[in-house]
C-alpha cells in the first residue's frame, strides 16, 4: 500500500492547480451545489474542485470543525457519529479498490489514515470466515502486501471531511436544508433552502443519500423522475465498540472474523471488525424477521445463537466501549437517473443513485469510484458562455459514467439479496452451497464477483491499473487482425474492443469498452472443442482456457462470411461460431448467460481490448481421470467444481450474467447467430479427449 504525503503526486487528472484545471476546461468559476455532506458529496466536492469549480456543500446537519483525538477516547467520540449518518457507528470495509480511489482524489490520505490509527493489511490475509459452523476461508498465507486499511468509517469521513475544507474553492454550509429545486422546462439552475434563500449553480449533484428527495424536486422543475428498484431482505444489525480483553489483542491469526447461518439453515450473523488502536466493532445481525436486540445483556445471549461460539467467546471477554447502536434501513435502493430524459444541470450519486445493502461493504468504494467518474467524464465538457447550467447531454455522460461505476455493484447485492429471498422459501441443498462459497467470496473479496466489480468501475472511472490496481488488467500484443481492421476503418466507437481470427480475415467489433469478468474452465467440452479446432488448423488449445465475457452488444462484424456454427454433439448446451478461415473459435453462447453477455477465447482478443485475469476456475469431474494434472491455478478467486448442476447455480450469483439497462448499439449475438444458419452438429464422443475419425464428424 502506498502511503504518500499530501502533494507528493500529481492530482488524479494530472493538472498542476485546480485553477489551472478550470481554463484547461473552459469553466472557470463555474458553481456547483453538492448535496449531502457524507462521504460521496465530499469526494464528489473535491473531484469539481479539482477541475476548477466552485463548490458549495450543502449539508443539513450541524458540523463542527473539531478533529477528535487520535485515541481511544477519541475513536468513541468519533464513533458516536451524527444524527444525518446512523451508519457511521456501524461497520464498513474499504475494498483495496476504495483505498486507492481515495488515494488518487486525496493523495496521502492513506498515510494519513495510518498514522490516525488505522492498520495497513493484505485484505486477503486477515479475514476469517465461518458458515453454518464450518471454519472456511482462512486468512491466506504469503500474500502480505498491504492494499487497504482497517478503519472505522467515521474515521474516514472526518480525514476526507478536513481534508476538503482545507480546499479554497470548496465552502461546507452545515445546518442549511434545502427544500426543492430551482429550474424549468427539465433544466435545473440551483437549489432553494427551507430558510428561503437561492442559491444558483450551474450543477447541483445529489448526494443526500438513500433519503433523497430529488425525485420529487425533478417532477417539479419539469424533469423526469427515475424508476426505482428495491430489494429488501429486512435485514437489521446492532453493532457495538468494544475492547478486546488483553488476551485477545494479538496471536489470533485474523483481524476480521465472520459467522454466519447458511441460507434456509437460520437468520444470524456476527462480525468483529478491527479498526483503530485495534479497538473492535462487533456486528450482530438478523434477517427476515430475527431482529439484534439493544441491551447489552440479550446482544451477547443472540451472539450464543450463532452457529460457531468463536465469535460469542471473543466477545463476553471483551468490554464494551459504547451502547448497542441497531440499524434497520437496510434495503437495496437504485434509482436509474441515468435511463431518464436527462435533466440539464442536474445529476445524482453516492446512495441518492445506488444504495446497496451494507453486508457487501461497498458503500465508500463505490463512492470514490464514482468520483473519479464525475471527475473524467465532466474534464471534457464545456459549459455554455454566461455561468448558464451543465448541458442536459454532459449530465447525461456524467450520470451514465457513474452509474456504470455501480451497475455490476448493484447487481451483486440485489442479485444475491433476491436470490437469498427466494432460497429461504424452499433452499435446496445445491443452492444452499452455492450461495455458501459465494458470500465467503464476496467477504473475502477477492473472488470473481468483487474482482469484477471492482475491474469494471476502475475502467470506466479512468483510473491507471497502478492508481486503481485489484484486479489486474492486461492487454494483447497487436496482430495483423487489428491492423487489417483499422485499414477497413472498422474500429467501431471509441473504447470499443476488438476480437479478430488468427489469420485477421474476421474481425468483431464489439460495444463493451471491456469484458464484466474472466473464468478459468477446466470442462472437457471447452478443451475438446478447442482441440477440434486446432487439428484443422486453428490456434493451439490451451490445457485450461480463459473465456473473458462481454456485454451482448456487438457493433459491427466484418468477414461475416466466414462464420461457421458448431455444437460438439446433440443436446449439447453450448453454441460456438468458429471462423472457418482459419478455424478460430471467437464466440460461445451458453442458455446459463441469459443473452446478456457472451464468452470469447481470452487469446482472441486485441490491443484495445482490456483483458481480466481470471477469477474464477470451473473444473468437472471428467478432468479428476485425466492422467496429467490441471495447470496450477493463478486467479484470484475461486477454484470451484463446475459439476451439472451446481455450476449454473454458482454462476447465477455473479454479476456478469445481470441484464444491461443501456440499450444495444449494435446486435446481440442471438442475432447474429440466426444469420448464421443452424449449427452443425460434429458428434464428437462425451467426457474423452479429442478424436474425430468418423464420417459423422465435418471434416
Amino acid at each position: 500500500l502506498p502511503l504518500r504525503s499530501p502533494g507528493s503526486r500529481p492530482t488524479a487528472c494530472g493538472s498542476a492547480s485546480p485553477s489551472r484545471a478550470g481554463r484547461d476546461h473552459g469553466h472557470p468559476a463555474a458553481h456547483a451545489v453538492v448535496l449531502g455532506a457524507s462521504i460521496a458529496g465530499l469526494l464528489a466536492a473535491r473531484a469539481l474542485s479539482e477541475l476548477g469549480w466552485r463548490v458549495t456543500l450543502l449539508e443539513k446537519d450541524k458540523m463542527t470543525a473539531v478533529q477528535t483525538q487520535r485515541t481511544e477516547s477519541g475513536a468513541r467520540i468519533r464513533l458516536r457519529g451524527r444524527s444525518g449518518t446512523p451508519q457511521a457507528r456501524h461497520i464498513h470495509m474499504l475494498l483495496p479498490a476504495g483505498a486507492s480511489a481515495l488515494e488518487a482524489l486525496l493523495p496521502g490520505i492513506q498515510r494519513e489514515l495510518v498514522e490516525a490509527g488505522g492498520k495497513p493489511v493484505a485484505f486477503d490475509s486477515c479475514i476469517k470466515l465461518n458458515l453454518s459452523g464450518f471454519p472456511i476461508g482462512q486468512p491466506a498465507a504469503g500474500d502480505t502486501i498491504p492494499n487497504t486499511i482497517l478503519v472505522s468509517r467515521a474515521l474516514i469521513e472526518e480525514t476526507i471531511r478536513r481534508r476538503v475544507n482545507e480546499l479554497d474553492d470548496v465552502t461546507l454550509r452545515s445546518g442549511d436544508s434545502v427544500d426543492g429545486l430551482i429550474g424549468s422546462g427539465g433544466s435545473v439552475h440551483g437549489v432553494r433552502l427551507r430558510t428561503g434563500e437561492r442559491i444558483h449553480a450551474s450543477l447541483v449533484v445529489d448526494a443526500s443519500g438513500r433519503g433523497s428527495r430529488c425525485e420529487k424536486w425533478i417532477a417539479q422543475a419539469g424533469g423526469e423522475a427515475p424508476e426505482k428498484a428495491t430489494v429488501d431482505c429486512e435485514v437489521i444489525y446492532a453493532d457495538a465498540l468494544m475492547k478486546p480483553a488483553p488476551q485477545d489483542r494479538h496471536g489470533r491469526g485474523w483481524r476480521v472474523l465472520k459467522v454466519d447461518h447458511a441460507p434456509g439453515q437460520g437468520r444470524r450473523g456476527g462480525i468483529i471488525f478491527e479498526i483503530e488502536h485495534g479497538l473492535w466493532l462487533v456486528g450482530l445481525s438478523g434477517c427476515l424477521g430475527e431482529r439484534p436486540p439493544r441491551t447489552e445483556e440479550d446482544w451477547l445471549k443472540y451472539a450464543d445463537g450463532l452457529p460457531d461460539s468463536e465469535l460469542s467467546n471473543f466477545i463476553r471477554r471483551a468490554t464494551f466501549l459504547s451502547p448497542v447502536s441497531r440499524i434497520a434501513t437496510t434495503g437495496n435502493v437504485r434509482r436509474y437517473w441515468e435511463s431518464t430524459s436527462q435533466s440539464a444541470g442536474f445529476l445524482a450519486l453516492g446512495d441518492a443513485l445506488c444504495a446497496p445493502n451494507p453486508l457487501y461493504g461497498q458503500g465508500i468504494t463505490m463512492a470514490g469510484l464514482q468520483a473519479l467518474a464525475l471527475q473524467t467524464s465532466l474534464a471534457q465538457s464545456r459549459l455554455a458562455p454566461g455561468g448558464g447550467p451543465l448541458s442536459a447531454r454532459a449530465a447525461g455522460a456524467a450520470q451514465r459514467a457513474c452509474a456504470k461505476a455501480i451497475e455490476s455493484a448493484w447487481g451483486l447485492a440485489s442479485g444475491t439479496d433476491d436470490l437469498r429471498l427466494q432460497l429461504e422459501r424452499n433452499p435446496p441443498l445445491l443452492v444452499v452451497l452455492g450461495l455458501f462459497w459465494v458470500i465467503v467470496s464476496l467477504v473475502r473479496g477477492i473472488s470473481s464477483a468483487p474482482a469484477a466489480i471492482l475491474s469494471v468501475v476502475r475502467h470506466e472511472g479512468n483510473a491507471t491499473p497502478q492508481d486503481m490496481g485489484d484486479a489486474a488488467i492486461q492487454a494483447s500484443t497487436p496482430t495483423k487482425a487489428v491492423q487489417h481492421a483499422a485499414a477497413e476503418g472498422r474500429q467501431g466507437s471509441a473504447g470499443a474492443c476488438c476480437v479478430a481470427c488468427a489469420c485477421g480475415k474476421t474481425v468483431l467489433t464489439l460495444a463493451s469498452s471491456m469484458p464484466r469478468m474472466c473464468v478459468e474452465c477446466c470442462c472437457s467440452d471447452c478443451r475438446q472443442a478447442l482441440e477440434w479446432a486446432a487439428s484443422r488448423g486453428g490456434p493451439s488449445a490451451p490445457a485450461v482456457p480463459r473465456w473473458q465475457y462481454f456485454d451482448n452488444d456487438i457493433e459491427h462484424v466484418q468477414g461475416v462470411e466466414n462464420l461457421k456454427l458448431y455444437r460438439l454433439r446433440e443436446g449439447a448446451c453450448v453454441t460456438r461460431a468458429v471462423a472457418t478461415c482459419c478455424h478460430s473459435t471467437l464466440l460461445a453462447d451458453h442458455p446459463v448467460y441469459g443473452g446478456n453477455v457472451f464468452s470469447v477465447p481470452g487469446h482472441m482478443c486485441q490491443p484495445s481490448t482490456r483483458v481480466l485475469q481470471p477469477q474464477v476456475r470451473l473444473w468437472t469431474k471428467d478432468r479428476d481421470l485425466d492422467e496429467e494434472p490441471l495447470p496450477p491455478y493463478s486467479g484470484q478467486g475461486l477454484s470451484i467444481r463446475g459439476d451439472e448442476p451446481f455450476w449454473p447455480l454458482q454462476v447465477n450469483f455473479f454479476p456478469f450474467v445481470k441484464p444491461v439497462r443501456l440499450p444495444r448499439k449494435g446486435m446481440s449475438l442471438q442475432q447474429l447467430f440466426a444469420s448464421l444458419g443452424p449449427a452443425v452438429v460434429l458428434g464428437l464422443r462425451e467426457g474423452r479427449r479429442f478424436h474425430c475419425r468418423d464420417a459423422s464428424c465435418e471434416q
